[in-house]
């Protein structure tokens, strides 16, 4: 077994689609991913479709401990803005399931 971190990116309290600046946010969360990915500190990430009406956009799995995934996602933009807010959570699944050196594409 291997030990991960979950991260439940939720709705923060400044979320708001119509609001000026909101997409411009958004729009550099990718790059936050990609960067976390291939620096080895994130295994996978999406988003749940920007049409749903929840409260949970999105979850990510890190290869790092909770208290290194806690700030490393305080750098995320969207957290940054009040966007989004990550709820995070120890996660074990079986060795070599999320084997690493994936691309993002």
């Amino acid at each position: 077994m291997e030990q991960y971190t979950l991260v439940l990116m939720k709705r923060g309290k400044k979320w708001d689609p119509n609001a000026p600046g909101f997409m411009d946010v958004m729009k550099q969360h990718p790059a936050f991913v990609k960067q976390m990915t291939e620096q080895g500190n994130m295994a996978i990430a999406g988003p749940f479709p920007f049409s749903d009406p929840g409260e949970l956009r999105g979850v990510a799995i890190f290869r790092v401990g909770s208290e290194q995934t806690a700030k490393l996602t305080q750098d995320d933009p969207t957290v940054k803005a009040g966007l989004l807010k990550a709820e995070i959570h120890p996660w074990i699944t079986g060795k070599g399931v999320l084997a690493p050196g994936q691309s993002l594409q």
